[in-house]
């Protein structure tokens, strides 16, 4: 969706950093990472398998969502499961990756094509 506030077009939508969106990764959290010197070494990462109770805490808040009833911890909770899910339980395949990618590159640009139409008529409307 789109919103024109005080002749702007802005996105009610956040989209989520490439980077972000169109990973595969669960939600890693490195322990620690030495890079100075020559003996650089990297501790093991740890990483979160999918459960029964994330299933159902899912499921939970997926309802309260649609209630629009979710407060701000709770949408950050459920957005980290939603990855978490996604990466462990349902990967995306490259094929789905890539058509994400190309949607995004296709939304950034109707976005900006819109703001340049509003921005266009906005000067020649001028008294």
């Amino acid at each position: 969706m789109f919103a024109v506030v005080n002749d702007a077009v802005t996105s009610e939508v956040t989209i989520a950093p490439a980077v972000i969106a169109q990973s595969n990764f669960a939600g890693v959290s490195p322990e620690s990472f030495n890079l100075g010197g020559s003996d650089a070494a990297v501790e093991a990462v740890v990483t979160q398998h999918w459960s029964a109770e994330m299933a159902q805490r899912f499921k939970d808040l997926s309802r309260v969502e649609a209630l629009g009833e979710l407060t701000i911890q709770e949408l950050a909770e459920l957005e980290t499961l939603t990855r978490l899910r996604r990466s462990t339980k349902y990967p995306r395949t490259a094929d789905e990756i890539l058509w994400s990618r190309r949607q995004n590159s296709v939304t950034s640009g109707l976005v900006m094509a819109v703001q340049k139409y509003v921005e266009f008529h906005k000067a020649t409307n001028r008294p």
